[in-house]
């Protein structure tokens, strides 16, 4: 769910490269430990699958914060202009 495909309202969400960059640090992570050879220690095999799902949680994360900063703006817009036509009558 990147750029427009993550919009509210048709409006392009500001953190596209939030996704990315929290999987890059996950995959960097992931491949230090096992490569070439995946790691035999049953702790690090836990920590790397917990490190991926806490990944995919903060993306989830960053995603909700951004909806919900989106309806605040478009809430504040919208009282923004039903107040200029009420100042207009």
């Amino acid at each position: 769910m990147l750029g427009a495909a993550n919009s509210t309202a048709g409006v392009p969400s500001p953190h596209p490269r939030a996704r990315p960059i929290l999987n890059v640090a996950a995959g960097e992570v992931s491949h230090k430990i096992n490569y070439p050879h995946p790691i035999r220690s049953v702790a690090c095999e836990e920590q790397v699958k917990a490190l991926a799902r806490v990944t995919s949680s903060a993306t989830r994360l960053v995603d909700s914060l951004f909806r919900s900063y989106d309806d605040h703006v478009r809430m504040g817009k919208a009282k923004a202009e039903q107040r200029r036509r009420s100042l207009k009558k």
